[in-house]
């Protein structure tokens, strides 16, 4: 099985994905890609912009090999992402991935946002909440 999971910054995206994996399946988040090409120390959700290239090129790298490991081997795949393109959400349903939508009250996004996620995040969530609670996915 195929899971993309998407859902505001602070929605829970993480934190659900965690509770339906199993150990063995396989969980692709940026956020822990960009962090895991950074020096130690570095703030793990406010990545430049070169980072957050690599790390998208890395994602992708790693969904096409997960694919390939996944012909042969039982696993289930969680793709954690969270604004999909319309051309991202056309490649994983061509993959034959079930997209799971995670939602959460406008008030708690921002308070979490606020709280636990640099600037950037929160202005990037306000922008994104203007467009409506569930612009997290947009249509193909």
């Amino acid at each position: 099985m195929i899971c993309v999971v998407t859902g505001h910054i602070c929605s829970g995206k993480t934190t659900w994905v965690s509770q339906q994996a199993r150990p063995g399946d396989v969980v692709i988040d940026m956020d822990r890609i960009a962090a895991a090409i950074q020096p130690e120390g570095a703030d793990p959700y406010d990545h430049p912009p070169h980072v957050i290239e690599i790390a998208r090129a890395i994602r992708w790298s790693a969904i096409d090999s997960a694919i390939r490991f996944g012909r042969s081997h039982a696993f289930d795949l969680w793709i954690i992402h969270a604004y999909p393109e319309p051309i991202d959400l056309a490649r994983y349903q061509r993959l034959g991935a079930m997209v799971e939508e995670i939602r959460c009250e406008p008030d708690t996004l921002i308070e979490r946002t606020t709280r636990l996620r640099p600037p950037r995040c929160l202005r990037t969530l306000l922008e994104r909440l203007k467009g409506g609670v569930g612009s997290a996915v947009k249509s193909v």
